[in-house]
């Protein structure tokens, strides 16, 4: 009976080995899917055609297998890997695993494994991995192919020293690039990847050994490398959180070729640029397996040419499941082209914020020297497009072709929100300027900007301005107090207005600035011509405002260099040397052309001028050609009438024909008063015509002449000058006895003045004496500088002197 059961039974042997298999392995999810087998020879022996199982989507198949008491040889053996589920899947799919030490059932004595050909097939893996086990001895393994190395079986653990194939590292770098979510051009050759260590089911210790060389490519021309060697050691005490130290290990990372993401760094970086990069971790990073991580020190540093950067990651933890970062840099740079520089802070996967501190330059530009540059200050960023900053940075001397300056300082408070709009205020000082066009010293500016230039559509921008000079000197003219405040609006147009102050002085500027124009508008409202007087006696010290009113509008298009402009003066009193002109009133108009200055004909009058003579209610016309001049000139003078048909007062190089002045009615006891003599009178009406010349060596009388217009009468009486003539010439006493009474004719005199003041006159004179009833015929010849009697009549003028006395009392 027991025969034929066993005969019954292996006949029904494959039936009966899937019952079995189900019964034991149903409840840990596998199937037994196929099972042909039979006995060996001498029914010591168990062979295997195929032997199939399935669990949770993987699938693993035998083929050959030889089962003897004392070997189990398979010649194939073929694992089918399903696709390898994320994160999410698994937890859904299986329960927490719960770590426990092991507690192998290890029998003293079985069969040996071997098998010939194993491969391990993984979804979107372009091959499989291939290997053959051979058990050498009980419970200690060898395996050859893609991993190549040994594995030995313990009762409380299992101990491996394998190392995957340098092919195969290829296959799995291809795998990993099929999983990226960006295409990134990165090749990695991985000549060793071997793992030495024991596992005891709830501890772990463990060295990977690691040679790996990387290449990324980031644009077309620039190619990245990354070199990795040394080992990695891993521990663990509870199989959920895992030491992973790298000190044995050595990365570089560098550029391999041209990268023009780099130009714009490398006038900074200079040999750093072309350089490896060092990569090390000095203390062991810490994981757990819920995702938290803590890495107390990751450092990256370059050091070439005397110049060198570290960048280190300090206390760095967080969670790499939820991506959260938490982490305390410090960054400190020696380069030759900005200097020493000095960050730290703290670094978060939300924001970075810090200090810096150092020592910095300036890029590289020709003819600019400076002594170092302090720079300090703090910064916030959140990655989001939100930051701001405050800094200072002064330096004690600094100069760019001709300019110098000292104690430069600037101090910058910005803040950037998510939409790209910029809040900045800036403070700049400079304690002395110094150029061989300009001095200045205490110069302060304070900005205020608004603008939006990150943000989307058109770029905009507000700013205000308050600027103060101290003291200003341009080309040897000094002014101080100087102010000027601004109001920008730029964008697509640049509009502003500008208004400076200086002293009770006020010009209001504005401009709206295209691509296609940029005009400009001044005004200067009426300001007393007092207000200028520190500025005009610097250019010309003898020149003196003592009142009246100035007021200037200008209007055009800088672009183009065309203006028109207007300029009112109302009531002006000027004192220039000793003379004197009071109650100046024009209103001058015209135009700027590509810097040429043009004057529209404009009417001036004049209360009255003081040049020794005085003249009164004087009107005339000012105008201008390619010079400057006055015309149709004319006022009272000596009770009489002056004209002046036209004078220039520029371009006296040039030869011109003279100007006429023309004398009418003019009373000869006011001439006469202009130098009295005692005991002499003069009466009588003269005219003249004097042909006046003006030019670089000043004022000429060529040719002029001056006659009478009616009769006239003469008187000497007991005049010591003329007595002392009749002693000295007894001879003419008789003669010039006729010159103390005598009724005038006629006067005719030629005239001549040279441009240093000497006037020469030829003089005619016909009368009669009454009491003698005889006629006289008088000729005399007189010279004389008018310049110096004119001066000595002008400095004795009293109005000259209430001038002086009112612009002393308004400065």
């Amino acid at each position: 009976m027991l025969v034929t059961a066993l005969a019954v039974a292996y006949g029904f042997r494959s039936e009966l080995t899937h019952m079995l298999a189900k019964h034991y392995l149903q409840h840990q999810g596998a199937t037994l899917t196929c099972a042909r087998w039979q006995w060996g020879s001498q029914l010591l022996a168990i062979d295997a055609d195929r032997l199939c199982l399935e669990y949770q989507g993987h699938s693993l198949t035998l083929e050959d297998v030889t089962l003897t008491p004392t070997a189990l040889h398979i010649a194939r053996a073929h694992v089918q890997a399903g696709p390898i589920a994320s994160d999410d899947d698994q937890d859904k799919q299986a329960s927490p695993w719960q770590p426990a030490p092991l507690a192998l059932l290890l029998p003293l004595k079985r069969p040996l494994l071997s098998i010939a050909e194993a491969k391990v097939s993984f979804v979107d893996f372009s091959r499989p991995m291939t290997f053959a086990i051979e058990e050498t001895q009980i419970n200690h393994f060898q395996i050859t192919g893609d991993i190549q190395g040994q594995w030995l079986l313990k009762a409380d653990a299992i101990e491996v020293d394998v190392a995957l194939a340098r092919d195969f590292t290829k296959v799995l770098g291809e795998y990993i690039k099929t999983q990226q979510n960006h295409a990134l051009d990165w090749h990695a050759d991985v000549a060793q990847l071997a793992l030495k260590g024991e596992f005891w089911g709830n501890s772990l210790d463990a060295t990977l050994a690691l040679h790996l060389d990387g290449e990324l490519r980031s644009e077309p021309h620039c190619l990245w490398q990354l070199a990795s060697r040394g080992q990695v050691h891993i521990q663990s005490e509870d199989m959920q959180q895992y030491l992973i130290t790298a000190q044995q290990l050595s990365t570089e990372l560098g550029a391999l070729s041209h990268c023009q993401a780099l130009d714009k760094y490398s006038a900074y970086l200079g040999e750093l640029a072309e350089t490896r990069w060092q990569l090390n971790s000095r203390q062991p990073l810490t994981v757990h397996m819920n995702g938290e991580f803590n890495l107390p020190e990751l450092s990256m540093a370059n050091r070439a040419g005397g110049q060198s950067v570290l960048i280190e990651a300090n206390n760095s933890q967080g969670n790499w499941q939820t991506l959260t970062l938490s982490s305390e840099y410090l960054l400190a740079a020696q380069l030759a082209s900005i200097g020493s520089l000095q960050s730290q802070g703290t670094l978060t996967d939300k924001q970075v914020q810090g200090h810096f501190l150092g020592q910095v330059a300036l890029p590289p530009q020709p003819e600019l020297e400076y002594q170092p540059l302090q720079a300090q200050g703090q910064f916030g960023y959140d990655y989001l497009g939100s930051g701001w900053m405050r800094a200072d940075v002064k330096t004690p001397a600094l100069s760019y072709q001709d300019y110098q300056l000292k104690s430069l300082a600037l101090t910058l408070d910005a803040a950037l929100d998510l939409d790209g709009q910029v809040e900045a205020e800036l403070t700049t000082s400079v304690a002395v300027l110094n150029s061989p066009q300009l001095k200045a010293r205490t110069l302060t500016q304070q900005y205020q900007i608004g603008a939006n230039a990150l943000g989307n559509g058109e770029r905009q921008a507000k700013v205000e301005v308050q600027s103060q000079v101290a003291d200003l000197e341009v080309k040897g003219v000094r002014v101080s107090g100087l102010k000027l405040d601004s109001n920008l609006a730029i964008g697509r147009v640049i509009g502003g207005t500008h208004l400076a102050s200086w002293q009770g002085v006020e010009a209001l500027l504005k401009h709206n600035w295209s691509d296609n124009a940029h005009a400009l508008n001044l005004v200067v409202n009426d300001t007393e011509l007092s207000s200028f007087m520190p500025l005009v006696q610097q250019l010309e010290p003898e020149l003196v405002f003592g009142g009246g009113t100035m007021s200037l509008h200008l209007e055009g298009d800088a672009l183009l260099e065309r203006f028109d402009w207007q300029m009112d003066i109302n009531n002006a009193e000027i004192l220039y040397q000793n003379y004197l002109a009071q109650s100046l009133n024009m209103a001058p108009t015209g135009s700027v052309n590509s810097g040429a200055l043009q004057l529209e004909t404009t009417k001036f009058t004049l209360s009255e001028v003081r040049a020794g003579p005085i003249l009164k209610e004087v009107s005339g016309e000012l105008g201008m050609d390619k010079d400057l001049y006055v015309s149709q000139v004319q006022g009272k003078l000596f009770d009489g009438r002056f004209a002046l048909d036209k004078l220039y007062l520029t371009g006296l190089e040039k030869e011109r024909k003279p100007a006429l002045l023309r004398l009418d009615g003019i009373r000869a006891e006011n001439v006469l008063a202009l130098e009295p003599q005692q005991g002499i009178s003069v009466k009588g009406l003269l005219a003249a015509e004097l042909p006046l010349r003006f030019n670089e060596q000043g004022v000429s009388i060529e040719n002029g002449r001056i006659y009478s217009q009616a009769a006239g009468k003469l008187t000497i009486d007991n005049n010591a000058a003329f007595n002392a003539v009749k002693e000295q010439q007894q001879q003419l006493g008789p003669m010039l006895a006729m010159l103390e009474n005598l009724d005038i004719n006629s006067i005719n005199a030629d005239v001549d003045l040279t441009h240093d003041g000497w006037l020469t006159m030829a003089m005619q004179l016909k009368g009669e004496n009454p009491e003698h009833q005889q006629e006289v015929n008088f000729n005399y010849n007189h010279q004389e500088n008018i310049y110096t009697l004119f001066r000595a009549l002008r400095l004795s003028d009293e109005i000259t002197k209430r001038v002086e006395r009112e612009y002393q009392a308004k400065e």
